[in-house]
């Protein structure tokens, strides 16, 4: 069963105080059809940025006022991505499973792959000043900060400043990886 969209709204309230719009009235305005209302009012579908946009506008609030992130979900998928990328999941898998288990379109879940990566081998360089900023990459941060906090600092960086542990293992077989890809091309 899919997880609830990390994306949270209060459309219905907004629709409810404009004059007691109808479903139907709303997706009419905005494109979409009655049943693509009701699953974004009960949060089991989050809109195209189009979408949120035209409701926002629609109700005269701000994107902020229509719609919030649950920063709690960015830590929640950064375990996941780190667990698959343990499991040494196939790209298309781990997106596949972005798609169901988090409702998020292809294109997103490419992009939160390749954030978790990110923080991934950031923080196996060992330098906490290459932590990502929370607000440019709440996925890449997170993902760094679950992996910098479960090293052993004295263990993981013991030779030399050279990390030792499994996900040096991971950065291994994904560089190896990459240089196949761009060996094919």
């Amino acid at each position: 069963m899919a997880r609830k969209p990390p994306i949270s709204n209060s459309v219905k309230e907004l629709r409810e105080r404009h004059g007691d719009m109808t479903q139907q009235q709303l997706g009419d305005a905005i494109g979409v059809t009655r049943q693509t209302v009701i699953a974004i009012e009960q949060n089991r579908y989050s809109p195209s940025l189009e979408s949120a946009f035209r409701i926002a506008r629609l109700f005269s609030v701000g994107i902020e006022d229509a719609f919030s992130w649950d920063e709690l979900s960015h830590r929640e998928l950064a375990t996941w991505l780190l667990s698959t990328l343990e499991g040494r999941w196939s790209d298309e898998r781990t997106c596949d499973a972005l798609v169901s288990e988090f409702g998020l379109t292809a294109d997103t879940a490419r992009k939160a792959l390749d954030s978790g990566r990110d923080g991934v081998i950031r923080a196996i360089t060992g330098k906490k000043a290459s932590r990502p900023e929370p607000k440019t990459d709440p996925v890449a941060h997170a993902t760094y900060d679950i992996l910098w906090s479960s090293f052993d600092q004295d263990e993981f960086f013991a030779t030399g400043r050279t990390p030792t542990s499994k996900w040096l293992d991971w950065l291994r077989d994904y560089k190896a990886k990459l240089s196949t890809r761009e060996g094919s091309q």
